[in-house]
Protein backbone atom coordinates (compact mmCIF):
# COMPACT_ATOMS: atom_id res chain seq x y z
CA UNK A 1 0.00 0.00 0.00
CA UNK A 2 1.26 3.38 -0.96
CA UNK A 3 0.96 6.28 0.87
CA UNK A 4 0.09 10.12 -0.72
CA UNK A 5 1.50 13.28 1.19
CA UNK A 6 -0.50 16.53 0.34
CA UNK A 7 1.91 19.95 0.78
CA UNK A 8 1.07 23.70 0.31
CA UNK A 9 3.74 25.96 -0.59
CA UNK A 10 3.78 28.70 1.42
CA UNK A 11 1.47 31.51 -0.55
CA UNK A 12 -1.07 29.02 -1.78
CA UNK A 13 -3.99 28.10 -1.21
CA UNK A 14 -5.26 24.64 0.72
CA UNK A 15 -6.00 21.69 -1.32
CA UNK A 16 -10.05 22.83 -1.93
CA UNK A 17 -10.41 19.58 -3.94
CA UNK A 18 -8.78 17.03 -1.79
CA UNK A 19 -12.17 15.20 0.12
CA UNK A 20 -12.25 14.61 -4.18
CA UNK A 21 -8.71 13.91 -5.17
CA UNK A 22 -6.88 11.52 -2.50
CA UNK A 23 -9.33 8.45 -3.18
CA UNK A 24 -8.54 8.47 -6.80
CA UNK A 25 -5.21 8.87 -5.87
CA UNK A 26 -5.61 5.74 -3.94
CA UNK A 27 -7.29 3.70 -6.54
CA UNK A 28 -4.37 4.54 -9.22
CA UNK A 29 -1.54 3.27 -7.03
CA UNK A 30 -4.04 0.13 -5.49
CA UNK A 31 -4.79 -0.47 -9.42
CA UNK A 32 -1.06 -0.58 -10.39
CA UNK A 33 0.59 -2.11 -7.16
CA UNK A 34 3.00 0.72 -6.29
CA UNK A 35 4.56 0.45 -3.32
CA UNK A 36 5.90 3.95 -1.92
CA UNK A 37 5.16 7.81 -0.86
CA UNK A 38 4.47 9.99 -3.15
CA UNK A 39 4.86 13.88 -2.26
CA UNK A 40 1.87 16.19 -4.23
CA UNK A 41 2.82 19.86 -3.42
CA UNK A 42 0.57 22.82 -4.55
CA UNK A 43 2.50 25.62 -5.70
CA UNK A 44 2.97 28.97 -7.35
CA UNK A 45 3.58 29.67 -10.77
CA UNK A 46 7.08 30.81 -9.67
CA UNK A 47 7.75 27.92 -8.31
CA UNK A 48 6.81 25.42 -11.01
CA UNK A 49 8.39 27.70 -13.49
CA UNK A 50 11.83 27.32 -11.43
CA UNK A 51 11.66 23.86 -11.44
CA UNK A 52 10.65 23.67 -15.12
CA UNK A 53 14.14 25.78 -16.02
CA UNK A 54 16.20 23.62 -13.48
CA UNK A 55 15.44 20.46 -14.63
CA UNK A 56 13.66 20.52 -18.08
CA UNK A 57 15.48 23.76 -19.46
CA UNK A 58 11.77 25.43 -20.34
CA UNK A 59 11.75 28.65 -19.26
CA UNK A 60 7.44 28.81 -18.71
CA UNK A 61 5.22 27.97 -16.39
CA UNK A 62 3.43 24.56 -16.86
CA UNK A 63 0.33 23.33 -15.03
CA UNK A 64 1.85 19.78 -13.30
CA UNK A 65 5.81 18.38 -13.43
CA UNK A 66 6.57 14.98 -11.94
CA UNK A 67 9.52 13.56 -10.38
CA UNK A 68 10.82 10.06 -10.24
CA UNK A 69 12.75 9.22 -7.26
CA UNK A 70 13.08 5.87 -7.55
CA UNK A 71 14.00 4.82 -4.26
CA UNK A 72 12.96 2.23 -1.90
CA UNK A 73 10.27 4.35 0.10
CA UNK A 74 9.42 7.04 -2.41
CA UNK A 75 7.98 6.63 -5.51
CA UNK A 76 8.47 10.47 -6.52
CA UNK A 77 6.84 14.27 -5.96
CA UNK A 78 4.25 15.70 -8.29
CA UNK A 79 4.06 19.65 -8.78
CA UNK A 80 0.68 21.23 -9.23
CA UNK A 81 0.50 24.84 -9.92
CA UNK A 82 -2.65 25.89 -8.37
CA UNK A 83 -2.78 29.24 -10.88
CA UNK A 84 -2.50 27.27 -13.58
CA UNK A 85 -5.10 24.18 -12.59
CA UNK A 86 -8.03 27.03 -11.76
CA UNK A 87 -7.31 28.65 -14.79
CA UNK A 88 -7.76 25.30 -17.03
CA UNK A 89 -10.76 24.69 -14.72
CA UNK A 90 -12.86 27.40 -16.11
CA UNK A 91 -11.21 26.97 -19.56
CA UNK A 92 -12.88 23.33 -19.23
CA UNK A 93 -15.53 24.35 -17.11
CA UNK A 94 -14.97 22.09 -14.26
Amino acid sequence: MSVSHFFRERGSRPFPWIKKFKPVVSQIVNDHQCHGDINFILCTNETIKSINNEFRKQNKVTDVISMEWNTKDILGEIYIAEAQVKKQANRYQI
